[in-house]
């Protein structure tokens, strides 16, 4: 139940589901495309035990949790109604987005 609640509070604290475009998350962070970045309530994710910090970078929102972003991944994914079979970055992210760096580290693994 512990990670509903927080689920819940980080969908609400993210502007609501309906600001949301797509979610998706690394080894670490749950990474979100919003609608409207203004909407977002930085001072209120902080205040999450489970939140690390948060970063806005490369039009996406970053919310760092920690090695068990799954977990709440899972549940955000759930109540958004959203299909959790492929939670990896690389395929959730939007190629068009992806910096120098992370394009020639997925061209490096290929």
């Amino acid at each position: 139940m512990k990670h509903h609640d927080v689920a819940k509070r980080i969908i609400e604290n993210v502007g609501g589901a309906d600001n949301i475009q797509n979610v998706w998350h690394c080894m670490t962070r749950l990474r979100f495309k919003l609608k409207n970045y203004e909407l977002v309530n930085h001072e209120a994710l902080m205040k999450e035990q489970a939140v690390v910090g948060t970063n806005h970078k490369n039009e996406q929102l970053q919310i760092v949790i920690g090695t068990n972003v799954n977990e709440y991944y899972e549940t955000v994914a759930s109540l958004l109604g959203m299909n959790t079979e492929d939670t990896s970055t690389e395929s959730n992210e939007p190629t068009e987005r992806k910096g120098i760096i992370s394009t020639f580290m997925v061209l490096n693994n290929s």
